[in-house]
């Protein structure tokens, strides 16, 4: 029989592929349609979608590892979506104690790797300035 767990964490993980996946789409999706609000780095549709995709993946990402444990989700999911990675961090520091060592700075790469990923496809689109 499966661990539930097991299928929660590998699920967790989906969750966060996906989610860098629709937030370089958004992005990259801003570029080619808002070139100028793109140039003076201003709010388009495409910009608050993939803001509002990482807030919800935060809260979605709690709302798994709380349940994956077996605990209410309580307000951890609601500081996620208001205050995003500060509460996570807050989260793994509380929930997982010295695990947060190394789990910090994973999640710090993730949200590189999230922001640096749509980087990386703009700047094959345009070219180096």
């Amino acid at each position: 029989m499966e661990n539930p767990g097991r299928r929660i964490l590998v699920q967790q993980w989906v969750l966060i592929a996906v989610a860098i996946a629709c937030f370089t789409t958004f992005m990259v999706l801003n570029r080619i349609e808002f070139q100028d609000a793109y140039r003076e780095q201003g709010q388009t549709l495409w910009t608050i979608a993939a803001g509002i995709t990482l807030v919800l993946a935060q809260g979605l990402w709690i709302t798994m590892d709380r349940r994956r444990q077996g605990k209410e989700v309580g307000w951890w999911r609601f500081g996620a979506l208001f205050l995003g990675p500060l509460v996570v961090w807050i989260y793994l520091i509380v929930q997982y104690r010295i695990r947060s060592l190394y789990l910090i700075p994973l999640s710090v790469l993730i949200y590189i790797a999230a922001f640096f990923v749509p980087g990386i496809i703009i700047v094959c689109m345009d070219g180096l300035p």
